[in-house]
């Protein structure tokens, strides 16, 4: 609040670096010509770099580029790691062959990049990471936008949304809910992913965070239509203008429903799916795909639905057993407890 009061003083509608659009009207101010204030985008920047002392100025920037920067390698890292294993499926049999060493000083740059994308986990993901840097350096670069939040900023906002609306659900559910199958945190997250990404583009959003109530004061300026008088000026009320010819339009941004919205269309597809695929069997060869498989942590290979869920039974089978077995060790040592005090009692004259 202290900084954007500071912005207000320095960059706000009474600095002497404030815009104005000229040639606007408003019903709730009765000003049939006013000045809407234009907020300046780069006030931040140009605080820190014109009207703070030079060294808290360059604090301030470094602090802003190290918080970029490590939000930006975090999510080309993730993507990366995702794409090498989970897509993929690259098997890390480099450590697992003890001729690796021999083989590779025997190759070329070529085929020794080959094996590595072949048969190294982490040299594969560190590969990966190229492609997606450049990408994001390009969209970082020729993306444009006029949102108040700024081009990239406001992508990596929605980026992080989708992956949220899409996500939240199955990741839940994975714990809290019994024979989850793949096809039904698959059809989950597609639903919810793509719900957000139409809502997104077709929800009517301005910028200004403003729902659409009713009332004067949710009126955006219009242009001037009249050149009477404002309606507080004593002066004959011919010369008056007519507030009501002054066309506004009002402000209208949906923006957080859009976010509320593909979460519950996520859950409504899970349930779904959830009890179809109890009731059939018809996705089944779905299930069965390679890419629908999880990777096993320390291995490179897949487990099959069917593998997976004959592990899930032997566990809890063993959890089981373990169970009774405690529980008829703790019933003999009561019953042992209660000899005792029996006996005890019985020695008592």
């Amino acid at each position: 609040a202290y900084l954007g009061s500071l912005l207000r003083v320095y960059y706000g509608p009474d600095s002497p670096y404030a815009l104005f659009e000229a040639d606007t009207c408003s019903r709730i101010l009765d000003a049939p010509q006013c000045a809407e204030w234009l907020p300046d985008r780069h006030a931040f920047p140009k605080f820190l770099t014109h009207d703070v002392p030079a060294v808290l100025g360059a604090v301030c920037m470094m602090a802003i580029l190290a918080a970029s920067m490590s939000t930006s390698d975090g999510a080309i890292l993730a993507i990366s790691t995702v794409m090498t294993r989970n897509v993929l499926k690259v098997k890390d049999t480099e450590s697992e062959n003890e001729n690796d060493t021999h083989k590779q000083d025997q190759m070329n740059f070529v085929e020794k990049m080959v094996y590595l994308f072949r048969n190294s986990l982490l040299a594969t993901a560190r590969m990966m990471i190229v492609p997606f840097t450049f990408f994001a350096g390009l969209i970082a670069v020729f993306f444009e936008s006029t949102h108040a939040l700024g081009a990239t900023g406001y992508l990596l906002i929605v980026a992080f949304d989708i992956m949220v609306a899409g996500s939240i659900v199955p990741l839940i559910a994975a714990f809290y809910v019994r024979d989850v199958r793949p096809s039904t945190a698959l059809v989950s997250i597609v639903g919810g992913c793509l719900m957000r990404i139409i809502l997104e583009f077709s929800l009517p959003k301005d910028g200004y965070l403003l729902f659409p109530f009713a009332g004067d004061e949710f009126l955006n300026y219009g242009t001037v239509s009249s050149s009477g008088l404002p309606g507080f000026v004593d002066a004959d009320p011919a010369q008056k203008w007519n507030a009501d010819s002054c066309e506004q339009q009002r402000f209208e941004d949906y923006t957080g429903i859009d976010s509320l919205v593909s979460p519950a269309v996520s859950l409504m597809l899970f349930i779904v799916m959830h009890f179809v695929n109890k009731w059939t069997r018809c996705c089944r060869a779905l299930d069965s795909h390679p890419l629908m498989q999880p990777v096993v942590i320390g291995s490179g290979s897949a487990q099959s639905a069917d593998q997976q869920q004959n592990n899930v039974e032997v566990g809890v089978e063993m959890a089981n057993v373990r169970f009774q077995s405690m529980s008829s060790s703790i019933a003999s040592s009561s019953n042992l407890d209660l000899e005792k005090q029996e006996t005890s009692l019985n020695l008592v004259p």
